[in-house]
This record gives C-alpha cells, sequence and structure tokens, in this order.
C-alpha cells in the first residue's frame, strides 16, 4: 500500500511540479509508469514549442524544445528519486508528437539514484 500512496505522490509531483516549463507553458504529459520492485519505467510527452516562440528562427524554437526536454527530464530523474525511496532504478523515456500523427522518442537513458558514502 505503501508504494502505491508513493506512487500517487509522484504523479501529484509531476502535475504541481512541472505543471509549466521555463521555455514552454505546455504540461508536461505523463504516458506511462511502471514500477517494478527497486525499478520504474517512465514515458512521458514532452513540452512542444512556446507559442510565443512561433515568430522566432525554426532553429531557434527547436533550439528551446530541446533544451526544455532535457531539463524536463532532470526534473522528472530527482522528482522520482525524492518521492519513491525505493527505486534504485530508472528508465526514462521522452516523446514529441511527429507530424503525421504518431510519436518520435526523443530523450532515452537509464539512471541509478546516487550512492553516498557513509
Amino acid at each position: 500500500m505503501r508504494q502505491l500512496w508513493e506512487v500517487a505522490n509522484f504523479v501529484r509531483g509531476l502535475r504541481v511540479q512541472l505543471r509549466f516549463g521555463e521555455l514552454s507553458r505546455a504540461p508536461l504529459r505523463l504516458l506511462r509508469l511502471e514500477l517494478r520492485d527497486d525499478t520504474v519505467e517512465c514515458d512521458w510527452m514532452a513540452r512542444p514549442a512556446d507559442p510565443w516562440d512561433a515568430d522566432l528562427p525554426h532553429l531557434v524554437s527547436e533550439g528551446h524544445v530541446s533544451v526544455q526536454a532535457l531539463e524536463d527530464a532532470i526534473a522528472v530523474r530527482e522528482l522520482m528519486f525524492r518521492l519513491l525511496p525505493d527505486v534504485q532504478t530508472a528508465a526514462l523515456r521522452g516523446f514529441l508528437p511527429g507530424s503525421e500523427g504518431d510519436i518520435k522518442l526523443i530523450i532515452s537513458g537509464t539512471v541509478a539514484r546516487e550512492q553516498h558514502a557513509n
């Protein structure tokens, strides 16, 4: 039951703390969260370019999307390890909507909880 509460806290934390990004006001959308023993897999839909970036050159706007996606990946990792104390390893994947209605993988990685020396 404790794990269920921790997962619920993580989802709430994701919605509250990552509601807006620094470079995009769009919300971060959780696609999948799977918890097995001390491992978690988390997939999310990355934020699209902000509407205010419409007048910027395409490369600048795409750069903002990339930086925001990296900042979100770091924030998801930190939130996950803080709110899910039993998790030791996390597989993280971020997706963006494609031009043809599909989604494309833009961030993928496996991270481990930092071990502190006593």
